[in-house]
């Protein structure tokens, strides 16, 4: 699997990454600053069934997906510690194999408001280093800029603790 870190700005607009056929977003309050907003406002879903799918999502605290184009959207509940990653991981996973794709783009740590999230990151790559079984081509993380030297070396770390060497980071 090909991992790509990619740097959101200071400031900047969120896109969704063309390669990635599914997308990955906390199902955040509807704001013009999250990223759940702007990656669906810059694409063609519709606002009222976006916000009420990412409502459904945090009522419920169950992963959620949604088919579409240009890509298809996996909502993960607000809120999640660093102990329930790894089950809310094998529900994104599980998505991204019924939906047929092969390229996740995660936009969980695209804008961080205060301190960096370390244990939640360092849970998704432990995850994907002991645990992931295989299933996914390119899996590209979008990270805050103030955050990505951080990210990048958490990722080298879990991969070195790890029992796998599938993952390499461009």
């Amino acid at each position: 699997m090909e991992v790509n870190f990619r740097e959101v700005p200071r400031g900047g607009t969120f896109l969704h990454y063309p390669k990635a056929d599914v997308v990955s977003a906390t199902a955040n309050p509807w704001n013009s600053t999250a990223p759940l907003y702007q990656l669906t406002s810059n694409s063609r879903w519709r606002p009222e069934m976006i916000s009420r799918a990412a409502k459904r999502v945090n009522r419920y605290m169950q992963v959620g997906y949604l088919s579409g184009r240009p890509f298809g959207l996996i909502l993960v509940p607000r809120g999640v510690d660093s102990g329930q990653i790894p089950e809310v991981l094998e529900s994104v996973v599980e998505c991204v194999s019924m939906s047929g794709s092969k390229n996740l783009q995660l936009t969980h740590f695209s804008f961080v408001k205060d301190s960096a999230p370390i244990t939640q990151f360092a849970a998704i790559a432990q995850w994907f280093a002991e645990a992931y079984s295989g299933g996914i081509e390119t899996l590209t993380i979008d990270v805050d800029w103030k955050f990505i030297q951080t990210a990048k070396e958490i990722w080298r770390q879990a991969q070195l603790s790890g029992a796998s060497a599938r993952l390499t980071i461009l």
